[in-house]
């Protein structure tokens, strides 16, 4: 599959996932001269800033590499850049997660916090 169609596979079943958790999609493919945030979300006064990765196959353990810390910063800048042009969120916590997607094993992984 090519990788712009496994990536929105991805962010689709990311999103389904995410609504069925009681999280309200803020916004999907939040994009900036300094990167994309791939959604955005809130649920109980906390926004969240997900990271999506989808992969054909791949062992679980090997997946958290790929989040590095450019990546961890480009996610915070695209969080202020957020907040400013949000500020109804303004009062909202937030939190930074990764959602870990195997396409061959259609198993999904949700890490809090990884930042």
């Amino acid at each position: 599959m090519i990788s712009h169609l496994r990536g929105a596979w991805g962010e689709n079943k990311a999103s389904e996932y995410l609504i069925e958790q009681n999280f309200r999609i803020v916004k999907r493919n939040f994009r900036k001269a300094v990167g994309e945030v791939d959604i955005i979300a809130v649920r109980d006064n906390k926004l969240v800033f997900f990271e999506v990765k989808t992969w054909k196959s791949a062992l679980w353990e090997d997946l958290h590499f790929s989040i590095n810390k450019a990546k961890i910063r480009r996610l915070q800048i695209l969080a202020e850049i957020f907040f400013q042009e949000n500020p109804e969120y303004g009062d909202c916590e937030v939190g930074f997660d990764l959602i870990l997607l195997s396409r061959r094993m259609e198993e999904l992984n949700h890490i809090e916090n990884i930042i």
